[in-house]
């Protein structure tokens, strides 16, 4: 099970890293949080969880808050 980097994770979604912040504090409406593994003060993403997270909002509309 590969593990990615917070910056691995962001590179694979092609987001920059105050918007990848809100996913992963579930603070943008309309999206699901992007889940992590904790371990100490590291974030790492299960590329599973990653690919299950495209499928989840894949045709929703975004409705974030500017």
């Amino acid at each position: 099970m590969p593990l990615l980097t917070r910056e691995e994770a962001m590179n694979r979604l092609r987001l920059r890293s105050s918007h990848f912040s809100k996913l992963v504090n579930g603070r943008i409406k309309g999206l699901p949080e992007l889940k992590a593994v904790k371990i100490d003060r590291r974030q790492l993403f299960r590329e599973e969880t990653i690919e299950q997270w495209i499928v989840d909002v894949e045709g929703r509309p975004c409705k974030a808050a500017h």
